[in-house]
């Protein structure tokens, strides 16, 4: 699975909009308004994205290709979703057959256009947590000694050092399953919370952690957008509203949020 919208899709508001360039783009990827029309959002570069101010555009839905091509591995693995790549050559656009023009393109438009919903700051999304690679679930955290506070606990690393008050530490199993703790540590191995966990942790039991949280918080995304990377470097990130999150499940940890809406095109400076 990739991002995708939690509200009823047929309500969103549709666009078909041009592919910049010879980028390749796909099926539940996130996009940025750039060049010629669209291409991969990406990650975030600074805290913020404030180095390169991007705006986000929607979710790619479909693409206008009459002949339907799907991810076959070679730019995300593990991917099968559908793809189109842009074509900037006019005799790559008079070869090319199309399906679906509609709106401002008219039915002979030759253009690689993708079908995208728009994003506004109440549209929400949801998005699976992923370990650096498509598909690869976050790391299960062991605990290795016993906590009788509830306020700390020692694991094998996570995927990324945690960042205080922006990280969520999620009890897997043990006396504990199902519990949710914001963290105010900055290691991989040690995981500290101002609320204590409700019952002692004993040796044995289980965890994930994740960079997120409820509320005001930071994700950061892959390269291709398709997945919240839960092994990013803190330092750079999308800023969000966290509604929920669901880390119950190993591959199918997962959160629902709205964009902060200075990454929608208002201005910042």
């Amino acid at each position: 699975m990739s991002f995708e919208l939690v509200d009823d899709v047929s309500n969103a508001n549709k666009l078909l909009v041009p592919v910049t360039g010879t980028n390749e783009l796909f099926a539940g990827q996130l996009v940025q308004w750039t060049g010629e029309g669209v291409a991969a959002l990406g990650v975030a570069n600074g805290a913020y994205d404030a180095t390169d101010d991007s705006v986000v555009a929607g979710i790619v839905l479909g693409t206008t290709n009459e002949d339907k091509v799907f991810e076959d591995g070679t730019t995300v693995s593990g991917f099968a979703g559908e793809e189109i790549t842009g074509l900037v050559t006019q005799a790559g656009l008079t070869g090319r057959t199309q399906i679906g023009n509609r709106g401002m393109y008219a039915k002979g438009e030759k253009m690689c256009l993708v079908e995208i919903a728009k994003i506004y700051a109440d549209t929400r999304i949801k998005g699976r947590f992923y370990n650096a690679a498509y598909g690869t679930a976050p790391t299960l955290l062991t605990s290795t000694n016993t906590s009788t506070d509830g306020l700390g606990i020692t694991t094998n690393a996570a995927d990324v050092a945690g960042v205080v008050d922006f990280s969520t530490l999620y009890c897997r199993s043990g006396a504990n399953a199902r519990s949710y703790r914001v963290t105010d540590d900055t290691s991989t191995t040690v995981h500290t919370n101002d609320i204590p966990i409700t019952n002692d942790i004993a040796i044995g039991a289980t965890f994930v952690k994740v960079f997120g949280k409820q509320g005001f918080a930071r994700l950061q995304f892959d390269a291709q957008s398709l997945y919240i990377n839960t092994a990013a470097v803190t330092t750079s990130y999308w800023g969000v509203f966290i509604d929920t999150m669901d880390l119950r499940v190993a591959g199918e940890e997962s959160c629902i949020f709205t964009f902060s809406a200075q990454h929608l095109g208002i201005p910042t400076a």
